[in-house]
């Protein structure tokens, strides 16, 4: 394979996914490209349960190791060895269609475009409480047909970004523990470069299939957009992210009043807010129960809704104490050519 024939790089980030690994790279390794025409580079987080002895046996790819740990540094540094002109991202727990790598190249035919995402749908193998998550269809929008999208509605699970945009608006934040896509994606958009969904460039995802797994999953991703608020001045002021964060600090200082003091006013304020979130988690478990016609959905959507969001919400506070750069690392002289 010679750099001049190579136009897509897949970047695929692991840490310990024995189970999913060989499924996810022979779907990209399928494709209905030539072979010639991408490359497959698998950044190896530290892997202790057998991964990297399957990755051995897969053939047609280069595996990386990423010092670091975070999502963000696995990612660049699967990007800063790279050779392809549009860059794709998935992870480990992925199966793509075989029209994937097509479909994304597509879009990049003007040069207006950064980035381009797609659904990120339940694999059909998932059971249990892993079907039960998909059900909940928090991961990926559901647009029906191509369209220009904000910086958060694109998750690096399943995007493409042209290596130009990366060049200019820089690489993933490694300090981020997570929401590090949105973040990136803010500063493409910043920089000029649109983000588009496309409907049709399809990923499968096996879900967790735990609640102590899901949980934590939450409670990270919760800390990463704690991280947000520090990281970047202009994205912490859009309007939901300053809804957030004060509704998160105003609930934590009346349940504290309300507690030490037994005021009637905090205490009509705080449980106001407890029967508005249960009322929210419930209508979750409706939506759904009616769309899946399964009555134990109904009980289970709302408090697995209940757990996501009080591991999220932890993980938000948390976050905002966590330790995270501004400055976004610099593709400049730090790319292969």
């Amino acid at each position: 394979m010679s750099e001049t024939e190579t136009k897509i790089s897949v970047v695929v980030t692991v840490l310990n996914a024995t189970n999913t690994i060989v499924e996810s790279l022979n779907s990209i390794l399928q494709q209905d490209l030539p072979s010639d025409h991408f490359e497959v580079i698998v950044v190896d987080g530290g892997s202790t349960d057998g991964t990297r002895e399957k990755l051995a046996k897969v053939t047609g790819i280069r595996v990386l190791d990423d010092p670091h740990g975070t999502i963000g540094s696995g990612r660049n540094v699967g990007i800063r060895d790279s050779i392809g002109e549009i860059i794709a991202i998935t992870d480990a727990d992925m199966v793509v269609e075989k029209s994937w790598l097509t479909t994304l190249s597509e879009e990049f035919k003007g040069p207006s475009l950064g980035a381009v995402g797609g659904p990120i749908l339940s694999h059909p193998d998932c059971r249990g409480l892993a079907a039960l998550v998909g059900e909940l269809r928090e991961e990926s929008p559901r647009f029906t047909a191509r369209t220009e999208v904000q910086h958060d509605l694109l998750y690096s699970r399943n995007i493409a970004y042209r290596r130009d945009a990366l060049r200019k608006a820089g690489l993933f934040n490694e300090s981020l523990v997570a929401a590090e896509d949105p973040e990136l994606n803010w500063r493409i958009r910043d920089a000029g470069y649109e983000l588009v969904f496309q409907p049709a460039m399809r990923v499968y995802h096996h879900h967790r299939s735990t609640l102590g797994s899901f949980l934590k999953q939450r409670y990270r991703n919760g800390a990463g957009c704690g991280q947000l608020l520090r990281v970047n001045t202009r994205l912490r002021k859009t309007r939901r992210r300053v809804f957030t964060s004060a509704s998160f600090w105003v609930g934590i200082v009346v349940a504290a009043f309300f507690v030490v003091t037994g005021s009637p006013l905090a205490g009509a304020i705080f449980y106001t807010g407890l029967v508005v979130f249960t009322a929210f988690c419930l209508s979750r478990g409706v939506y759904v129960y009616k769309r899946t016609m399964r009555l134990s959905y109904l009980l289970g959507a709302s408090l697995l809704m209940a757990g996501a969001w009080a591991a999220w919400s932890i993980g938000f506070l948390r976050g905002q104490f966590l330790r995270a750069l501004r400055q976004a690392p610099e593709l400049k002289n730090s790319m292969r050519t």
